[in-house]
């Protein structure tokens, strides 16, 4: 696992810049790390810190959650995945900080492509879905020091949880609802490598998560694992790349009846264009039946640069930094600053969400 969480942390080491936004437990705030003596870049590096909410500062569950979210964050340390960084009190309040994206949502993406270039290139729509399935392998493959398997489902793989930020990274946000093994969190607890909270027992007849992206195992409530994130990649995969949303419907009902009833349909039955050799690696992903699927995110990358080394494509961080800076030009700082606050909402919710759908 990576490193330790810093207990040590102040919030006076931070100055506020602004409050980004209040969720359910937390209050949100960007700030600027101070560090006496440090460089200047140390001084002016900037984060988003999370702090719990006054009024529940003494809940003790709320803490726990808090610190659940943090220490998890903490572990999370990959290029595709926003990571924690320091955990403190002031005041009797619990916050942490965490990586600040500078970035934009897939769904804003899609939705800028379509008005500017009429839709993603497929190099620009693989190179997105490789970034997930980088970070899901990661988290999924994460286990405590001793080797036990943590068994990290992230349980919400969809549009609004993956951001592209300036330079052309990847992102996948939002643990807050993620499933893991508390068997071996309690065993880090007997042997003293663990210190806080163990992670709530999850029930997976709950159905959480977004209901278009979620797997069939995750609408009926059976048990699942990392092959169901898989499936919720291969929808995005497909809409993507196919350039239509797939479980679309007017009613939930209509949309559990057609992931759990239906196979989805071949995108070369919509696009008779379409590449027959990337249309079995989409329908792999989305296959009904997870012993059909990819068994890892890691099995879906290799596929898809396979595909794309094949074709030609450029499926690159460089290649979508471009893209951003056609789609989200430049702005004043006035104006990115309130795009800086658009943000908000991305990390207010990370983590007010936990099993019970409780908030």
């Amino acid at each position: 696992m990576s490193r330790p969480l810093s207990m040590q942390a102040s919030l006076g080491t931070y100055r506020v810049v602004r409050k980004l936004g209040q969720g359910g437990m937390a209050d949100v705030f960007h700030v600027r790390r101070q560090v006496a003596g440090a460089s200047a870049w140390a001084q002016d590096q900037e984060v988003a810190l999370k702090r719990i909410r006054p009024e529940l500062a003494s809940n003790r569950e709320y803490t726990e959650m808090l610190l659940e979210e943090a220490r998890l964050g903490a572990a999370l340390h990959h290029p595709n995945l926003v990571e924690a960084y320091d955990v403190g009190y002031h005041d009797e309040q619990l916050f942490f900080t965490m990586e600040l994206v500078r970035g934009s949502e897939l769904r804003h993406i899609v939705r800028e492509a379509g008005r500017i270039e009429g839709r993603l290139q497929p190099s620009h729509a693989i190179g997105i879905v490789l970034g997930v399935a980088a970070g899901l392998h990661y988290a999924h493959e994460l286990t405590t020091r001793g080797g036990h398997p943590l068994r990290i489902v992230h349980l919400d793989v969809c549009p609004s949880n993956v951001l592209v930020n300036d330079e052309g990274y990847v992102k996948l946000i939002d643990f807050g609802i993620a499933k893991t093994d508390r068997s071996a969190f309690l065993r880090l607890l007997a042997d003293g490598s663990w210190v806080g909270p163990i992670p709530q027992e999850v029930d997976d007849k709950l159905r959480r998560g977004t209901m278009a992206y979620m797997s069939p195992e995750q609408c009926l409530g059976t048990p699942l694992d990392r092959r169901s994130d898989v499936f919720s990649l291969g929808v995005i995969l497909w809409e993507l790349t196919v350039w239509s949303r797939l479980y679309r419907a007017p009613t939930q009902a209509e949309v559990f009846d057609r992931i759990v009833g239906q196979d989805a349909p071949t995108p070369r039955s919509i696009d008779p264009t379409y590449p027959v050799a990337l249309e079995s690696i989409v329908m792999r992903a989305l296959a009904r039946d997870p012993v059909a699927r990819f068994q890892t995110a890691l099995e879906l990358q290799e596929a898809l640069e396979d595909f794309a080394f094949a074709e030609g494509l450029h499926a690159s961080a460089p290649r979508l930094a471009q893209l951003m800076r056609k789609l989200f030009p430049k702005k004043p700082e006035i104006e990115r600053d309130e795009h800086v606050d658009a943000l908000a909402r991305r990390y207010q919710s990370i983590g007010s969400r936990w099993s019970g759908g409780r908030r």
